[in-house]
């Protein structure tokens, strides 16, 4: 892969595990560690 097309799979992988997170977000598990 180019560096280019890594940065955008980068990119668009992280958003949608930002969305997972925000669907599921584990209450108190991972918050205050």
């Amino acid at each position: 892969l180019s560096p280019r097309v890594r940065s955008r799979v980068v990119a668009l992988v992280s958003s949608i595990v930002d969305e997972e997170m925000e669907e599921q977000k584990p209450v108190g598990s991972s918050a205050g560690s």
